[in-house]
């Protein structure tokens, strides 16, 4: 038992030396990093399981080679090819076709036939036009605007209402806001979300539209950052740039398609074969 102990010890110690950038170098055929390097003592088996996401290659390189396989890695996979990696245009798929061949020209073994793990998920798509116009203007979806990940499909033209901090803090205010045709209009947010506000209760009804609006458009983002979602929302929910909407516009249309798919994906598992201890794994 105390050697089988301090077998366990040296064995952790050696697996959480192993540095992804010297992974990356073994993977690399005209790298000179031998295997003896990342593993120095008992060498045992790896079982490397890659996500999708392909940063999971970066390297923390220090030779020049390194550096420059790293971003030869990167730049394929961060290119149009892949369309993001994600479920839009099977990027996931192409992704993990590529770290798969990577495998297989280095000659990495596989727990599974083909080195995938697959695996599926609801996910919520739009496979039509976004399409969005104010006061008769077009806006561009994703330099303009985007739409909310669970976004349901809606299509049709509404009233645009504009609320702030000062109308929320003002009671004769907030409550000529209430009278307006709220049903069938969207309500541009302005300078509302992460502010405190006096009536901070106001604030958190109107973000999550316990109001009954058609829907909501969030304006002032800087930045888009698009994400997954595996349903879909109560109500439409539009992010907009700061520049596209002008607090005089009175009139949108809109038209979104929304569609929710069980997409199959996949986990790529490559291992390492050990030569002390060929019948162990680190997983």
């Amino acid at each position: 038992m105390k050697i089988l102990r301090k077998r366990i010890k040296t064995i952790s110690k050696d697996f959480f030396c192993l540095k992804l950038s010297s992974f990356i170098s073994w993977l690399n055929p005209n790298s000179n990093l031998s295997f003896t390097n990342w593993l120095p003592i008992h060498r045992e088996p790896i079982a490397c399981c890659l996500l999708l996401i392909a940063p999971c290659l970066l390297p923390i390189a220090t030779k020049a080679q390194n550096k420059e396989y790293a971003k030869q890695v990167i730049e394929k996979l961060c290119s149009d090819e892949y369309a993001g990696r994600g479920y839009v245009k099977d990027g996931d798929k192409k992704a993990a076709r590529f770290i798969a061949d990577s495998f297989r020209k280095n000659r990495l073994g596989s727990p599974t036939i083909d080195y995938f793990q697959t695996f599926g998920f609801p996910v919520i798509t739009f496979p039509g036009e976004t399409f969005l116009n104010i006061d008769a203007v077009g806006l561009e979806p994703g330099r303009d605007f985007i739409v909310n990940a669970g976004c349901p499909s809606i299509k049709g033209k509404f009233e645009i209402i504009y609320i702030d901090s000062a109308t929320i803090d003002n009671n004769f205010a907030f409550q000529s806001f209430l009278k307006k045709p709220l049903r069938r209009s969207f309500i541009v947010i302005s300078g509302i979300k992460n502010k405190k506000m006096i009536q901070a209760e106001r604030a958190e009804s109107v973000l999550k539209n316990t109001i009954g609006a058609k829907g909501l458009i969030i304006d002032k983002q800087d930045k888009f950052t698009w994400s997954v979602a595996t349903e879909r929302v109560a109500f439409p929910i539009i992010y907009i740039q700061k520049n596209a909407i002008k607090h005089t516009m009175i009139e949108m249309e809109i038209d979104i398609e929304s569609a929710s798919i069980d997409h199959q994906t996949q986990n790529v598992i490559a291992s390492v074969n050990g030569k002390l201890y060929p019948d162990s794994f680190i997983v």
